[in-house]
């Protein structure tokens, strides 16, 4: 049993190179999500004011993000009916 997962850990895109491209991105969005917190608790001691308005605007790029995401999948699909015959789903 363990020759199996030894192969699976060793082999090309196995394990160990998951966890190469995976590990830093982990680290990253825990460090991001650390900072977010600490931001936002020392917001809370200082006013609650400040954390009312720190919650939508730590929101605003994710929702920017979105929106970009959305109207390019839009375009591409409206794309993609206008060059075929068929309908695009």
């Amino acid at each position: 049993m363990t020759e199996h997962s030894d192969s699976w850990w060793r082999r090309p895109a196995g394990g160990r190179d998951v966890l190469q491209v995976a590990l830093p991105l982990m680290i990253s969005t825990a460090s991001w999500t650390a900072m977010h917190f600490i931001d936002r608790m020392f917001l809370l001691w200082h006013s609650p004011a400040a954390i009312a308005a720190a919650l939508p605007a730590g929101m605003m790029p994710m929702s920017v993000r979105k929106m970009s995401q959305v109207t390019v999948r839009k375009t591409r699909r409206l794309r993609c009916c206008r060059r075929s015959a068929t309908s695009c789903e």
